[in-house]
């Protein structure tokens, strides 16, 4: 169940940002395609009232275009992994005896339901997505407008700015910040609403299996080094010693200031951090 577990939380959102290249792409040839509508004088393009009427447009044209694309399957299948985390910590928990009321199941399903309607509204929604990537792209017809850029021209611009963006795109970047480590965030947040329901005395620190670990991460799964003295066995720790956690991982590269005992579990060892946690009753 860890590795199914692991391998959800390790995959998602790559696979996320993985499809949205393709939409990117597609974006672009769209958008290349309004280019070579536009009025030229001389290889300019010029202030006419075809080209304004263009533009006026060109925010409402490029989110139909997007919706036309793989992108809403995309975020679809992405947020369907809340789901499937659901029911996955359900069973790891019910493995160990412990069966949620019904109350409590309707606690964890509202918080859940939250956090996927705010990716949902970031992710799709049209002033989010305007605000994020279009407006950009409409600035870009305005200014050849204005100075009388060459459709290549034009057409540069919104290539660096639409897939080249230091190397990763820019629809892909936009996404990426919504989605990476969201997945994460929300199972550790539940996994610590669930420790302190049933007062669970210990946790396991997972190892996902990334091959990219900070040392505070390396030292729970491996159990060395100063984090590796507190566990009571290999992965193991008391709740009660996440303060001392804390303090000794918080002085180190990659921690997150905003890091408190309350949401630990939540945001674990520092930024993107992708092992994860399971509360235990007894080890």
């Amino acid at each position: 169940m860890e590795d199914k577990k692991a391998k959800i939380l390790n995959d998602s959102d790559d696979q996320l940002l993985k499809a949205i290249e393709g939409t990117q792409n597609e974006l672009l040839k769209f958008i290349k395609s309004i280019i070579n509508k536009l009025d030229t004088k001389k290889g300019e393009i010029t202030n006419s009232e075809n080209n304004r009427n263009l533009v006026n447009q060109l925010k409402k044209k490029i989110f139909d275009q997007l919706n036309k694309t793989g992108y809403p399957d995309a975020v679809s299948k992405y947020l369907v992994d809340f789901d499937k985390l659901e029911d996955i910590n359900k069973q790891m928990y019910e493995a160990q005896g412990i069966e949620f009321s019904k109350s409590f199941t309707s606690e964890l399903s509202r918080e859940k339901r939250e956090i996927v309607e705010d990716i949902t509204k970031a992710l799709t929604n049209k002033p989010s997505f305007d605000a994020n990537f279009s407006n950009e792209v409409k600035s870009n017809f305005q200014q050849a407008i204005r100075r009388g850029w060459t459709a290549d021209n034009l057409a540069a611009a919104l290539t660096t700015y639409i897939a080249q963006t230091n190397t990763v795109g820019h629809l892909q970047r936009y996404v990426g910040q919504i989605a990476r480590d969201a997945l994460n965030r929300y199972d550790g947040r539940v996994n610590g609403i669930i420790i302190q329901e049933y007062e669970m005395p210990y946790f396991k620190f997972v190892n996902n299996k990334v091959g990219d670990t900070r040392q505070n991460c390396q030292e729970m799964v491996d159990r060395t080094g100063a984090l590796g003295e507190l566990a009571v066995k290999k992965k193991v720790f008391r709740v009660e010693d996440v303060p001392k956690i804390i303090a000794i991982a918080s002085k180190r590269p990659g921690w997150d200031d905003s890091t408190t005992v309350d949401n630990y579990f939540e945001k674990r060892n520092g930024y993107n951090c992708r092992h994860f946690i399971i509360g235990l009753n007894k080890i």
